[in-house]
């Protein structure tokens, strides 16, 4: 059996995809040997594995990001409610529900995904299988919105999150420049070719969302790059202006 696959079904972490980080960062060991390789094959009546605390206290990797928005912009999302657009396996969720959410609604065009302990937590609300430009539950009612979506264009979306946030609302929105910029523009790995085109396009993609109905308090890099290696931005954004979307 995937060591991995073991981590996950024997609850020893709560999910597949924190299982994984875990055996990557040296967190596991299997017969008192550090495992990095998550696909290792263990034989569960006689392998014996222990497992080390997870060094990030959250389902995701990724949620760090949100966390360090938060905390660089003071963005208090305590009793506030939330929906998580692109929820994937939950990591933003998390880091809402942490800072004491009321309740997020978690929307996801795919399935299965989303770790166990976001899915059971009573004050989360799950939209599997749907395109947020689809999405009309609690249109005008959500305090903030935090969007990570990828293969299309975060400009794509912005008028969705207009109509759901109430106004006043706050929205964090992660720009991904390898979706603004064009093929043109990418190398073979799909990454940016250079920094400065990744910049322009946050900036104007910023301004974009400022001519959308909203007040853009600041923009920022990610502190972590994107899972395939490009660096990443976040707008931080206030709805204000009623207009037609």
């Amino acid at each position: 059996m995937r060591l991995d696959l073991y981590l996950a079904q024997r609850h020893l972490y709560d999910s597949r995809v924190r299982a994984v980080r875990a055996v990557k960062e040296g967190c596991v060991r299997v017969n008192g040997k550090i495992i990095t390789k998550p696909s290792y094959e263990i034989f569960p009546e006689s392998d014996t594995v222990a497992c080390d605390a997870d060094p990030v206290p959250y389902v995701g990797r990724g949620a760090l990001k949100l966390a360090y928005v938060l905390d660089k912009y003071t963005i208090n999302v305590h009793n506030m409610t939330a929906i998580d657009i692109g929820a994937s396996t939950g990591g933003f969720a998390d880091v809402l529900l942490q800072s004491g959410a009321s309740h997020v609604a978690c929307v996801d065009v795919g399935h299965g995904q989303l770790a166990e302990k976001i899915r059971q937590d009573v004050r989360t609300a799950v939209y599997e299988d749907t395109d947020i430009r689809d999405f009309k539950i609690g249109e005008g009612t959500y305090d903030i919105a935090c969007a990570d979506v990828s293969f299309i264009s975060i400009r794509l979306i912005i008028p969705h999150i207009y109509r759901l946030l109430k106004e006043g609302g706050t929205a964090v929105c992660l720009i991904k420049p390898q979706f603004e910029v064009g093929r043109k523009n990418l190398n073979k790995k799909g990454i940016v070719k250079d920094s400065e085109t990744a910049r322009r396009a946050a900036e104007e993609t910023a301004e974009f969302i400022a001519r959308s109905g909203f007040a853009v308090t600041g923009i920022c890099p990610s502190p972590i790059k994107g899972g395939d290696g490009n660096t990443e931005y976040f707008c931080v954004c206030r709805r204000t202006l009623k207009i037609d979307v």
